[in-house]
C-alpha cells in the first residue's frame, strides 16, 4: 500500500503543480482572460486529436483483436453499465441539463488517460498497463463522440459533430492499426511529443477556471461548498469501483481483468468537463470543482481500494 500511496501521490503532486500554475497566471493577470478558450481549442484541435491517433494506431491491431478481444469487450460491458448508472444517478444531482450531463460524463468517465496509464505503468507494468490500454478503447471512443456531446452547451448532433478532429484522431489510428500501414517515425515522433502535452495543457486550465471562479465568488472556500460534489466525488472515488470489485468477485473474473476494471473505475473526475464546455464557449466551473475535489481526495481513496484487490 505504501508503493500505490507514493505513485499516487507522486502523479498528483505533479498534475497539481500545473494546476497551481495555472491559478497562479490568472490571480497575477499574466495571461489574458480568453486563456481558457485558447488552451482548450488547442488542446481540442491539435493535443486530443494526437493522443488518439497515437493509442489507436499502435493498438488497434488485428492481432491484438484477437488475443484481447474479451478484454476490450469487458470495456464495453464497463462502459454500458457505467454509462446506465450515470444517466440515472445524475438526475439526483442536477435539474438543469448542461449540468446534469456534466455529471452523467464524469460518472462514466474517469481520469484514466492522465492518471490511470501513469499509475498502472509504475505499479505493475507495461504488460497490465497494456491490458489497461485495451480495455479503455471502447471508451475512447465514447469520449469523443457521445461524451463531446454530452460536455457540449449546444446539444448538436450531426455529422460535422462526430467528425471532430479528435474523433478523426481515432479513425485514422484505428485504419492505421488494423491494415498495419507504416507511420513514418517523425509523425510517431511528432504525436507523442503533442500527447505529452494534454495533461499539464489541462491542468493550467483547471487551476485557470479555478482561479477565475474564485475571483468572481469570493475565494477558494466558496468553490468548496457544495456538497453535491463531494457526494458525486464519494460515488466515482469509492462507490463505483467497490461495486465493480464485488462484482468481479461474483462473476469470478481473473486476477488481471478485476485489477483492470477496478483501477480504471478508481481514478478521480477527468479534465474533459472542462476542456470539452470552454472550447464550445460554455461553463466549466462545476467541472473545475469535480477535478480539484476529487483529484486530492484520490490520495487516501486510490490506495485504499487497491489494497482490497
Amino acid at each position: 500500500m505504501g508503493e500505490i500511496f507514493r505513485h499516487t501521490l507522486s502523479q498528483t503532486l505533479l498534475l497539481f503543480l500545473f494546476l497551481l500554475t495555472g491559478a497562479f497566471l490568472r490571480w497575477r493577470r499574466l495571461l489574458p482572460e480568453n486563456t481558457p478558450t485558447v488552451l482548450s481549442k488547442l488542446e481540442m484541435a491539435v493535443i486530443l486529436p494526437a493522443l488518439n491517433f497515437k493509442v489507436f494506431a499502435a493498438n488497434f491491431s488485428r492481432t491484438v483483436l484477437r488475443e484481447t478481444g474479451v478484454t476490450m469487450l469487458c470495456g464495453a460491458a464497463v462502459l454500458a453499465v457505467a454509462f446506465g448508472l450515470a444517466l440515472v444517478l445524475s438526475r439526483v444531482f442536477a435539474r438543469d441539463r448542461n449540468t446534469r450531463d456534466i455529471y452523467a460524463y464524469s460518472f462514466t468517465i474517469p481520469n484514466y488517460g492522465y492518471m490511470g496509464y501513469a499509475l498502472m505503468g509504475a505499479l505493475y507494468g507495461d504488460s497490465m498497463l497494456f491490458s489497461m490500454i485495451v480495455f479503455a478503447l471502447p471508451l475512447s471512443v465514447f469520449t469523443y463522440s457521445v461524451g463531446m456531446y454530452l460536455l457540449s452547451p449546444q446539444k448538436k448532433w450531426n455529422l460535422k459533430t462526430i467528425l471532430n478532429p479528435s474523433f478523426a484522431g481515432i479513425l485514422v489510428g484505428v485504419i492505421v492499426g488494423l491494415a498495419e500501414l507504416p507511420v513514418p517515425g517523425v509523425l510517431l515522433s511528432a504525436a507523442e511529443s503533442a500527447s505529452a502535452c494534454m495533461a499539464p495543457l489541462a491542468m493550467l486550465l483547471t487551476g485557470f477556471v479555478i482561479a477565475n471562479q474564485a475571483l468572481k465568488s469570493g475565494g477558494i472556500p466558496a468553490l468548496l461548498g457544495d456538497g453535491r460534489i463531494y457526494a458525486a466525488c464519494a460515488i466515482r472515488l469509492l462507490g463505483l469501483p467497490l461495486l465493480a470489485l464485488a462484482l468481479c468477485r461474483v462473476l469470478a473474473l481473473p486476477d488481471t481483468l478485476r485489477l483492470v476494471i477496478v483501477l480504471f473505475l478508481a481514478m478521480p473526475m477527468g479534465l474533459n468537463t472542462i476542456v470539452f464546455p470552454e472550447a464550445a464557449g460554455g461553463d466549466s466551473s462545476v467541472g473545475a470543482k469535480m477535478a480539484l475535489i476529487s483529484n486530492v481526495a484520490g490520495l487516501v481513496t486510490i490506495p485504499l481500494v487497491l489494497s482490497l484487490l
